[in-house]
C-alpha cells in the first residue's frame, strides 16, 4: 500500500541469509543441510522462490503474497501511464509476465522474454518514459 500510494516501483524478493551476516548466524539452526544450502546460493534466482522460508506460513503462500504485491504495485503505476486500459487487464498481464519468467523450457522462455522486451520498448517509446 505504501508503494502504491507513493507511486514507487520495487522489486520484491525474499530474505536470504548469507554466511558472515548476523541473520545467517541467527537462523543457521533452521538450515537442515548447510552444505547444500551454501552450494545453492550461487545458482539461486532470488526473485522466484526463497531458498529458505523464515516465516510461519507455507512457501506456496509466501510466493503467492510476493507475486500479488509485485503485480498490484506495478499495475497501479502502469495504470497511471495508460489510463484507458482497465486495471484488471493490466493485472492479468502482470501475472502472465510472472508466469513467463518462471517457465522451465528454455526455448519457450527465450521467445516469451523476447516478446516481453519488444512490448516494453514499444510502450516505453510510445509514452516517452520507462515503465
Amino acid at each position: 500500500k505504501f508503494c502504491t500510494d507513493n507511486k514507487l516501483i520495487f522489486g520484491a524478493s525474499f530474505v536470504t541469509p548469507f554466511p558472515g551476516t548476523n541473520l545467517y548466524d541467527d537462523v543457521r539452526h533452521q538450515i537442515t543441510d548447510e552444505k547444500s544450502y551454501l552450494l545453492n546460493l550461487g545458482a539461486l534466482n532470488f526473485s522466484k522462490k526463497p531458498i529458505i522460508n523464515l516465516t510461519n506460513m507455507s512457501t506456496k503462500k509466501l510466493i503467492y503474497l510476493r507475486n500479488r504485491t509485485v503485480v498490484n504495485t506495478s499495475s497501479f503505476i502502469i495504470k497511471s501511464k495508460i489510463k484507458y486500459m482497465p486495471l484488471f487487464i493490466i493485472k492479468i498481464f502482470g501475472y502472465a509476465y510472472l508466469y513467463v519468467f518462471d517457465i522451465k523450457i528454455p526455448i519457450v522462455s527465450k521467445i516469451t522474454r523476447f516478446i516481453a522486451k519488444v512490448m516494453y520498448k514499444i510502450l516505453s517509446h510510445k509514452f516517452n518514459t520507462a515503465l
